[in-house]
């Protein structure tokens, strides 16, 4: 993003997205097509709308979405993903500005490759 100063512009990155980039170059962690990516979204914090919510925004970044539903209350968001879309499941935490729990491994309540379990750490936030 540009950041202005004076007369000045200056180019600012945020570091959580530079060690996003840099962790997907050193582990050679494949892109991916997002218009081939479905995610689905369960809440697990109990406010109620938080999912829809989430959808929503993930919506506006071009993320298509499946299904939006409730799941068992979880301390920490969790992040499912089949192995080709750990890219995709790095951006969402990035997205949801929260230290994730990354799993590679099928959700059991989901149909598709990435299933995001929105934990009670995402309150108030």
């Amino acid at each position: 993003r540009w950041l202005v100063s004076g007369e000045q512009r200056f180019w600012s990155c945020d570091q959580k997205l530079i060690e996003m980039n840099l962790s997907q170059i050193a582990d050679n962690i494949p892109g991916y097509d997002k218009s081939l990516l479905t995610v689905d979204i369960f809440n697990g914090n109990g406010v109620n709308g938080f999912a829809a919510n989430i959808a929503a925004k993930l919506r506006d970044r071009n993320f298509n979405i499946g299904r939006v539903d409730n799941a068992e209350t979880s301390e920490f968001t969790r992040i499912y993903y089949q192995e080709e879309y750990q890219l995709a499941a790095m951006e969402i935490a990035l997205f949801l500005e929260v230290e994730a729990v990354l799993i590679q491994d099928h959700y059991f309540d989901s149909e598709n490759p990435v299933a995001i379990i929105l934990g009670l750490d995402l309150v108030g936030r």
